[in-house]
Parts: structure tokens; C-alpha cells; sequence
């Protein structure tokens, strides 16, 4: 389960720590930031959510955004609910925030 937001550095586009993007465009783009199919050990297809933390908040915003991160994981799968989306990985770049969901 999600703690905390990591921290990481992207050495490229098409690599996200332990995630890859299948394609640099975009399914989806909105006023803050676009989202990615990606692959979890080329097996597992997920949505990527690459959002500009210059566009979107500040440092403040992006610990509430983790606690409430945490605390959704804290749920048991049992009583999820379908209209819910649970995040798998949340990561922080210097000019980003990096959320990873279940495409389902």
C-alpha cells in the first residue's frame, strides 16, 4: 500500500521508475496535466496521470493529495467501492506529479 509520495527522477519519456509508457501520446489531456496507458512488468496495463505541479499546486496540495492517497489504500478490497478510483503508485519528479491508477 501507498504510504507517502516517492520521489523520483525520469531519465526519459517512455520510462516512469518501474512503469513504461506504451506511447508518448496521450489518451487523455486536461488543464493540468495528460494521461498515459502504461505497462507494469509488460503485463499489467494501467493509466499513468502526469500532472505539472507548477500548474496544478503547491507543496501543501501534494500532501493532502497523499494522505488522501493512503488512506483510500487503507480500504479493503472487499468494500471497495466501482465508483472509486484507487491509486497503485503515486510519484513526485521536480516538475510533476506522477499518479498511477488500474485502467479497468
Amino acid at each position: 500500500p501507498i504510504q507517502t509520495i516517492r520521489s523520483i527522477e525520469v531519465s526519459n519519456d517512455k520510462a516512469i521508475d518501474k512503469y513504461t509508457l506504451r506511447s508518448s501520446v496521450p489518451i487523455s489531456s486536461g488543464r493540468f496535466g495528460s494521461i498515459y496507458i502504461g505497462t507494469a512488468d509488460n503485463v499489467v496495463q494501467l493509466a499513468i496521470k502526469r500532472v505539472s505541479k507548477a500548474k496544478a499546486m503547491d507543496f501543501r496540495a501534494a500532501h493532502r493529495i497523499a494522505n488522501e492517497v493512503a488512506m483510500l489504500h487503507r480500504i479493503p478490497m472487499s468494500q471497495r467501492h466501482e465508483g472509486i478510483v484507487y491509486y497503485e503508485d503515486v510519484m513526485m519528479t521536480r516538475s510533476e506529479l506522477i499518479f498511477v491508477m488500474d485502467l479497468g
